[in-house]
């Protein structure tokens, strides 16, 4: 999976929690895209305190949400990166996997919402 340059912390409708606050304000660093920044923090012993907000968010149970996460770095470490023809191929073929099973009930397009726009922003971030 290929993340863009954007954040994915969950964000709360109600009040954000002293932990998430603190994330949030971690991650604005100059120079530096917010996913990375964020990936970066998590992974600098903060790993509690975003399964803390990953839970609250999925509602799903503390220790559960830890090990997901855990699970998910182990497997394959998540890193900002540009995105590149070959990207875009590969999530195309994806979505005409899920095309022919039926779960899609028409072609899509995945051009139409993938973009190489922020690639040299994101070259200079990393």
């Amino acid at each position: 999976m290929t993340y863009t340059a954007t954040s994915t912390l969950p964000r709360s409708t109600a009040s954000t929690s002293r932990a998430e606050r603190s994330i949030r304000n971690r991650t604005r660093q100059p120079g530096r895209t917010s996913w990375t920044a964020a990936v970066a923090y998590v992974r600098d012993g903060h790993l509690d305190g975003f399964a803390k907000i990953t839970a609250d968010a999925t509602h799903q149970p503390l220790a559960q949400a830890k090990k997901d996460l855990v699970d998910a770095q182990a497997q394959r470490p998540t890193q900002a990166r540009t995105v590149g023809d070959d990207t875009i191929a590969s999530q195309q073929k994806v979505a005409d996997v899920f095309t022919e099973l039926g779960a899609l009930k028409e072609h899509l397009d995945v051009k139409s919402f993938w973009t190489t726009d922020l690639n040299a922003d994101l070259k200079k971030a990393l």
